[in-house]
Order: structure tokens, then C-alpha cells, then sequence
């Protein structure tokens, strides 16, 4: 009797022990799981299938590529602007397009005539990336940058440009993104608000 109690035990014991094992394995497949879900929502911006026209970094949630690789680090515009990341949202041409395309007719005085210019709202961008900062600095190509509130980019039609007079922007030619508003009411466009028109700009650092 004692013989059959103990093989009783034993059976019980390596039964409990399967049972810990599985439950176990569910867990660490849970953790699994639970991590490649927290991957996908910190990357749920799809890849640009385009060159990219315009890279947003900082103060964000929503992204679609990580850090610097080895040779961005050493050789890139940036690593001459001294920008890094350890992630960000890029965007193509369609990508900005997606966002929804809007036109303003915009004039500076050093300007021949007024220029119509076509792209995203640019508070449409912030909020494409989830923007969670005061402020944002625009860069462009050739070192310029510009800091803009985002207090500022809600209450006025800032647009990302990626038309001018119906055409493509290219580099060399303002682009590959010309961030622009229409002058401000009553005001005569001068220098004030032509300093936040960005024209070749690339990269935008959400703080």
C-alpha cells in the first residue's frame, strides 16, 4: 500500500511539475508576443518605398527607422549637421501626398510675384509622428534652420512643400521640402516671417 502511495506521489509530482513547465511556457510566449507587439506600435509608420524627402526626429511616438547605421554616422549630411537619432520617421514624396495635399499662394519682397506652393499642412506631419514637443526646428540642407512653436504651426497654414508652381521640388531646386505660410493678415511679408521659410529642408527635430 505505502509502494502504490509513493508511485501516486510521483506521478502527481512530475504532473505538477508539467503543468508549471506549460504554464511557464505560456508566459515567456505571452512576454514574446507582448514584445513584438510593443515593436510593431513603436515602428506602425510604413518604410518609405521612395527616396526620402523628409526626416522628423525627437519628441515622437510613431516611427519607421532606428539609430544611425555605421556609415550614416561618418558619412552622411547627418553626421555634417551633427544630428542624431535613436529613431525617427522618414517620409517620401507619396507619403507627404498622403497626408493630404493643400495649396497657398505665398510672397516675399525679394520675390518677382506671388508663388503658389502645394503639400501637407505641417501640423498634419507632427501629428502623422505623434509630435509631444514645445517647439520644432527646421533644418535645411545648407545649415539654415528655423525654430517654429508648435503653438504657432496649429494656429497658422504652415505647409511642407513639395510643389512650387506645380512642379516637383528637386534638390538644388528648394527642395527636396520647402517649409512656407501665407503672410500673416495685415502684415506685409518681410523678413520676421520669411526667416521660417525653409526652403531645401530635410530634417525637422521635434523638442
Amino acid at each position: 500500500m505505502r509502494a502504490l502511495t509513493k508511485e501516486v506521489s510521483k506521478v502527481m509530482e512530475r504532473a505538477s511539475f508539467r503543468r508549471a513547465a506549460g504554464v511557464v511556457r505560456m508566459l515567456l510566449a505571452a512576454a514574446f508576443l507582448w514584445g513584438l507587439t510593443g515593436l510593431a506600435d513603436a515602428q506602425e509608420l510604413p518604410a518609405p518605398r521612395g527616396p526620402v524627402a523628409l526626416t522628423v526626429s525627437g519628441s515622437i511616438e510613431h516611427v519607421n527607422r532606428g539609430a544611425l547605421d555605421a556609415l550614416e554616422q561618418r558619412e552622411s549630411l547627418f553626421k555634417y549637421h551633427e544630428i542624431a537619432f535613436e529613431r525617427a520617421a522618414q517620409f517620401d514624396v507619396a507619403a507627404l501626398e498622403r497626408l493630404g495635399m493643400h495649396r497657398i499662394i505665398a510672397r516675399h519682397p525679394g520675390w518677382p510675384k506671388e508663388i503658389a506652393f502645394e503639400g501637407p499642412m505641417l501640423r498634419d506631419v507632427l501629428a502623422a509622428v505623434g509630435a509631444t514637443g514645445r517647439v520644432v526646428n527646421v533644418l535645411a540642407l545648407d545649415g539654415y534652420a528655423a525654430e517654429i512653436e508648435i503653438s504657432e504651426i496649429r494656429n497658422r497654414p504652415f505647409i511642407v512643400a513639395v510643389k512650387r508652381e506645380g512642379r516637383y521640388l528637386g534638390i538644388g531646386d528648394q527642395g527636396p521640402t520647402w517649409v512656407v505660410a501665407p503672410p500673416q493678415p495685415n502684415r506685409t511679408p518681410g523678413h520676421e516671417q520669411g526667416s521660417k521659410w525653409v526652403w531645401a529642408a530635410f530634417h525637422i527635430s521635434v523638442e
